[in-house]
């Protein structure tokens, strides 16, 4: 499946109003269908890892 085929595929998972999740590529496709873009988080992530 290439990226145009994956864009349709998300587009007609949203349409029937099925709940999505998008890690990685995943959002940069769930994004870009929805009309907007994935940036990079400005602020530093946290290194505490106490609820692993």
């Amino acid at each position: 499946m290439g990226v145009h085929e994956d864009k349709r595929f998300v587009h007609n998972i949203i349409e029937r109003g099925t709940p999505v999740l998008g890690l990685c590529l995943g959002a940069r496709l769930i994004a870009d269908v929805l009309g907007t873009r994935v940036e990079p988080n400005r602020f530093r992530q946290s290194e505490d890892r106490s609820f692993v």
